[in-house]
């Protein structure tokens, strides 16, 4: 099983194929052996993410295991992870990748190929698995704008996920001791569009960030304190351009 190169450097799931069955698959194999073996998960405000419509769940990243149980967890077979070039080439983990229909993403970089592959998922109604900071960090760093750039552009809802304990799997993982992860979903929201927009018609880059750093402080709000890294200052948190979704 292999993913399509669209070119040497982007790897994107195969056209025309239906997903569906092998994330059910991965999924139950997930759930009946990764869950009750290797990984404990605590899940926490499950109900509120959306049965359809464009989602981006966006989590925390500390290890492998936090975009793989998020995965298991949510009940949406159109959940499409990003996952680091890198993965597409190693053994094992490029099939895993593969199977579930993920796309690539360049680390430290304006990805502008996986921007856009992600835009046609959300416009079709599908959800993506993102990961703001862009890379495995053991607190949160200051993030990217690329969920503020997608899902202003996609009009996406946005679902932040905090995943506590995924920073112990790998010590756990090498002593044979089954890891415990309390993943919280926090409350959907989407960006409300600002009124001056630059000569381009464009959201000003400043309001991006600005729209990035209120997002990160709805995740940092799900996660301990040890966890929150830049986000950590929880009194200067900001909501000017989120709109909440459903009751507070």
């Amino acid at each position: 099983m292999s993913v399509k190169a669209t070119t040497a450097e982007f790897y994107r799931p195969y056209k025309g194929v239906d997903y569906t069955w092998r994330r059910r698959i991965l999924r139950w194999l997930l759930r009946t052996f990764v869950f009750t073996t290797v990984v404990k998960v605590e899940a926490e405000g499950v109900g509120q993410v959306p049965a359809t419509g464009g989602t981006i769940f966006m989590v925390n990243h500390t290890a492998f295991i936090e975009p793989v149980a998020v995965a298991g967890v949510v009940d949406r077979e159109d959940i499409v992870p990003m996952s680091k070039i890198e993965n597409f080439k190693i053994p094992g983990i490029s099939w895993l990748v593969a199977a579930w229909g993920a796309f690539s993403v360049r680390r430290g970089k304006v990805d502008r190929k996986a921007l856009r592959y992600a835009a046609e998922v959300l416009e079709e109604g599908g959800s993506i698995l993102m990961m703001p900071e862009g890379t495995r960090r053991p607190r949160l760093k200051r993030a990217y704008d690329g969920i503020a750039y997608m899902a202003t552009k996609t009009g996406a809802l946005i679902v932040p996920v905090g995943v506590d304990g995924a920073d112990r799997f790998k010590w756990n993982i090498q002593r044979v001791r089954r890891t415990t992860l309390k993943m919280r979903f926090g409350r959907p929201f989407r960006f409300r569009s600002p009124e001056n927009l630059d000569e381009d018609g464009r959201i000003p880059r400043k309001v991006l960030k600005q729209m990035t750093t209120e997002a990160m402080y709805q995740l940092a709000l799900l996660l301990p304190e040890r966890l929150r890294g830049f986000y950590s200052d929880l009194e200067n948190m900001t909501t000017d351009y989120l709109v909440f979704d459903g009751p507070g």
